[in-house]
């Protein structure tokens, strides 16, 4: 039986090690964590990862545990309605919508299709070895761990890369986001809306994850590591967003300052290669993209899924993942530009310029939007 060992236990890794575990190896996963500590709050499974979990039999479980959503709608803070995404019809036509979903939920899902001796924490990766017919993976605590493949789904800082593509540079999107749950039940017509208002130099977006809370979200234009919020996060945006439409305000008085998190955004331009010998990145360590399509997750399940499939269908290794990096580099390199852009956008300042990109959204045509959604929520299974 050939063995992987995967190398972080988010949802990259995650994946992968079911989708390789259903083609009949044995799988190892090395978390540097004592346990399994989802980074974020919320997250949204979209049509295409929808369809890529099904491959596995895990879309079923996933939005039961989730909650589903009708439509996705950008307005200004002033309330006008930029741009509506209908995903009933998204679904009608690629069987699923998306599904927001607490981050926590969606890794136990994960996590709950392996056996639980998969798991091996406390191990924090130092570096490999690639040999023709193996590769060690070596670990801080003096351990070791042998096996036919080694993937490194260990995320934007990934050690792996690092070894594999050393000196790879993280880009600063220019904004920091905070996150956060609120207790509180949305009006009936946002329940199943995803609704994000776009405010200049800040933004805000939330969905309801069903059961009365909500997932939330507050980008802002900042410094890296400088956004003097710290201990007095909730207080000051509650300030920051009082003058955006409610039910935002409400929102912020019904969070808890312990559900809140502050990161900053960073992604790295496309690396030229994702692989070496028996070695393989996947996830947010081959192609990180800032959160701004809500994709980021999605590729990561996406990469995991077709990691798989072409190891079930190439005879030699090599073959095998220079196959997944032939398909999946486009697709990840035109998605992260694409968010990369939309953030970008999204917090413009100059009266001319976002009168302009209003003005943009609002009159783009229909069939060109669903163009673009299609590309996006259309997942390859060929």
């Amino acid at each position: 039986m050939p063995k992987v060992i995967v190398v972080g236990g988010g949802i990259a890794g995650l994946t992968s090690a079911v989708a390789l575990q259903q083609l009949g190896w044995d799988v190892e996963i090395h978390e540097a964590a004592d346990g399994f500590r989802p980074v974020g709050k919320g997250i949204w499974v979209p049509t295409n990862a929808m369809q890529a979990l099904e491959q596995i039999g895990l879309a079923s479980p996933v939005s039961a545990a989730g909650w589903p959503l009708e439509r996705i709608q950008i307005r200004t803070r002033w309330g006008k309605t930029l741009s509506t995404i209908d995903l009933k019809r998204v679904e009608r036509e690629y069987g699923h919508t998306t599904i927001a979903i607490r981050r926590e939920d969606l890794i136990r899902n994960l996590a709950s299709a392996l056996p639980s001796d998969s798991f091996h924490f406390d191990r924090r990766f130092v570096g490999f070895q690639n040999s023709t017919d193996q590769v060690v993976a070596r670990f801080a605590d003096g351990s070791n761990a042998l096996g036919d493949l080694l993937i490194g789904a260990d995320g934007i800082h990934s050690a792996v890369r690092e070894q594999l593509i050393p000196g790879v540079r993280l880009r600063y999107t220019g904004q920091t986001c905070c996150r956060g749950i609120s207790t509180f039940e949305l009006p009936a017509d946002l329940s199943k809306t995803c609704w994000e208002v776009w405010g200049g130099s800040e933004r805000f977006g939330f969905s309801s994850l069903g059961s009365n809370l909500v997932y939330w979200f507050a980008p802002m234009t900042r410094l890296p590591s400088q956004t003097g919020l710290t201990s007095v996060v909730l207080p000051k945006l509650q300030e920051m967003y009082s003058h955006f439409p409610e039910p935002i305000p409400e929102l912020l008085a019904h969070s808890s300052a312990s559900e809140v998190i502050t990161t900053d955004l960073y992604d790295f331009l496309p690396i030229s290669k994702w692989y070496a010998g028996r070695t393989v990145l996947i996830g947010d360590a081959a192609h990180a993209m800032t959160p701004n399509l809500g994709q980021g997750g999605a590729q990561a399940i996406e990469d995991g899924i077709a990691l798989a499939r072409e190891i079930g269908r190439h005879q030699t290794l090599n073959n095998a993942l220079a196959a997944f990096e032939k398909q999946r580099m486009p697709r990840t390199k035109w998605i992260s530009r694409l968010a990369w852009r939309l953030g970008q956008v999204a917090h413009w300042t100059n009266p001319v310029a976002t009168l302009a990109r209003d003005f943009a959204l609002q009159l783009t045509p229909t069939y060109v939007n669903r163009m673009q959604l299609g590309r996006l929520f259309a997942f390859d299974d060929s």
